[in-house]
Parts: C-alpha cells; sequence; structure tokens
C-alpha cells in the first residue's frame, strides 16, 4: 500500500463520488477507480457498494476510513517535523561562549532564541578561545 492509495480512497470515501475526488485531487477518475480497486485486492475486502448514483462504504472501508487518515495525518506530522528540523526549529544548539566578551549581550540573545525557538535545546559552554577553534 502506497499514501496515494490511502489519499484516492479517503477522498472518494469523504465525498463519495468517484468523479468529484477526482476533480478535488485533480486525478483522471479512471485512475483513481483502478487504484481503489488495486486498493480492495491487496486488502481483501471490497472498501465500497457502488452502483450508477451511488457509493457508500462498507464496513471494511469504514473501518480503514479510520486507519487511512491517522496514516495520512501522521505522514503530514512527519512531514512538518522534518521540515522544522531542516529549518533548525527543534533540536540541540551549543554555544561556545568567552564570558567576559559576550556578557552584555549573550544572556538577552539566548532567551530571544529560546522564545522564538522553544523546541530548540541550547547547551551553553563556557571556552577559551583555542578551545573553540578546535571545536
Amino acid at each position: 500500500m502506497e499514501l496515494r492509495h490511502f489519499r484516492y480512497f479517503a477522498a472518494v470515501a469523504r465525498y463519495l463520488n468517484y468523479n468529484e475526488a477526482s476533480r478535488r485531487l485533480h486525478v483522471a477518475q479512471p485512475a483513481i477507480s483502478k487504484t481503489i480497486s488495486d486498493l480492495e485486492e491487496e486488502i481483501g475486502a471490497k472498501l465500497f457498494l457502488r452502483n450508477k448514483r451511488t457509493v457508500r462504504l462498507t464496513a471494511a472501508g469504514t473501518v480503514l476510513l479510520g486507519e487511512a487518515e491517522n496514516i495520512l495525518k501522521r505522514s503530514e506530522d512527519a512531514k512538518r517535523a522534518v521540515q522544522r528540523a531542516a529549518r533548525g526549529e527543534v533540536g540541540i544548539l551549543r554555544i561556545g561562549f568567552i564570558a567576559p566578551a559576550t556578557a552584555p549581550i549573550l544572556p538577552s540573545l539566548v532567551q530571544t532564541y529560546a522564545r522564538r525557538y522553544p523546541d530548540v535545546e541550547l547547551k551553553l559552554h563556557h571556552m577559551n578561545p583555542d578551545d573553540q577553534l578546535v571545536r
């Protein structure tokens, strides 16, 4: 199963209409139908009851919808977490400093940074200039 399968399935389940799901996803309706058919085959259960006018979820489809929505949400959460890490908004920031030289500016700088990036752990290390160059 791929995320695409879950996206297509969730859209059809949400709108109970293949054409509307196709329009909203900007994907050809035959591709959505084929994907749903492949998903039903892989799972081994019918997900929709359909005729020319109506589409309804089966009991298996209702269960899969809850699972698919959770998987899609977790996928989006993971994407956002990775993007935040790439922007430096999470993690650990180690700062080496020389106390006398940085005393006037470091405390307010650290406080401002900590407010702006609360998910970054700051580790301050008093270091002499030689140690700073080595690290």
